[in-house]
C-alpha cells in the first residue's frame, strides 16, 4: 500500500507539475550518469599530479617552500579533504575515485545554486535542467579536482551567488550580507586555485556596486564582499 501511495503521488505530481518532475529526473539522471562514469578510466599524466600535490602537503611537505609552482593553490584547497581521507584510510587506496566523487558533489552543489538563481526567470523544472549542465564542466576531459576545475568551478559559483544577490528583491540585509561574503570567499578561492582569474574580483566588485545596492547599500555590500575575499 505504501508503494501504491508513492506511485499515486508521483503520477499526481506529474499531472500537476510535469516540468518539475521532468527537470528533477534530468538533474538526478545526469548525476547518476556521472557516478557511473567516474568509476571508469583514468588519466595517467595530469590526474595523478592533481591528487599527488595535496597528498604531498598532507604527508608533510611545506607549501611555497618544498613546492614552488603556481598550481599549488588548488592543492591547498584540496588539502583538508585529502588529509581527512588519509587519516581515516591510512593509505592511497581508492583516493582517486574518492576525489572524483568529491568533485561531482561540488559540481552538483553548484548546479543546485544555478537552478535557484535562475528559478524566477524560467520554470522550476527548466531551472533544474539548467543546473544539471554544471556536472559537465570537465576541462581536458579529466573529471578531477584540479587548478582548472576548482578555479573555473569556484568562479562559476561566485558568479551565480552575485546573480542571486542582484535578483534578490525582498532579500533581508542579513541574507544579502551572507551572499556578498560568500561571493568574496569564492572569488578568493578561485584566484588561489588559478591566479590569472584575479580580474574576476574587480568584475564582481563592480557588479555588486551597480546592481546589488539593496538592501545594504553599495558600500556595505562591497565591505562584506571584501571581507569574504
Amino acid at each position: 500500500t505504501t508503494k501504491s501511495a508513492s506511485l499515486g503521488l508521483a503520477f499526481s505530481m506529474l499531472r500537476v507539475q510535469p516540468s518539475v518532475v521532468l527537470g528533477t529526473l534530468i538533474f538526478f539522471g545526469v548525476v547518476a550518469f556521472w557516478v557511473w562514469r567516474v568509476q571508469r578510466g583514468i588519466d595517467l599524466s595530469d590526474e595523478s599530479f592533481y591528487v599527488a600535490l595535496p597528498m604531498r602537503f598532507a604527508l608533510g611537505d611545506r607549501p611555497f617552500f618544498d613546492e614552488r609552482s603556481s598550481t599549488q593553490g588548488a592543492g591547498l584547497l584540496e588539502l583538508p579533504i585529502v588529509a581527512l581521507y588519509h587519516l581515516i584510510v591510512r593509505s592511497n587506496s581508492g583516493l582517486m575515485l574518492f576525489m572524483r566523487l568529491v568533485y561531482l558533489t561540488f559540481l552538483t552543489s553548484v548546479g543546485f545554486s544555478l537552478a535557484n538563481a535562475v528559478g524566477g526567470w524560467i520554470s522550476r523544472g527548466a531551472a533544474l535542467a539548467c543546473g544539471a549542465l554544471t556536472c559537465f564542466y570537465v576541462p581536458y576531459c579529466i573529471y578531477q579536482m584540479s587548478y582548472n576545475t576548482l578555479g573555473g568551478g569556484l568562479a562559476m559559483l561566485a558568479s551565480i551567488t552575485v546573480l542571486t544577490l542582484a535578483r534578490g528583491e525582498g532579500m533581508t540585509a542579513q541574507a544579502a550580507g551572507r551572499h556578498a561574503f560568500f561571493a568574496g570567499v569564492c572569488v578568493a578561492a578561485s584566484c588561489l586555485a588559478y591566479p590569472t582569474l584575479l580580474p574576476l574580483a574587480g568584475v564582481h566588485a563592480l557588479t555588486l556596486v551597480l546592481f546589488c545596492r539593496r538592501p545594504l547599500g553599495w558600500w556595505r555590500v562591497l565591505a562584506h564582499y571584501t571581507v569574504g575575499g
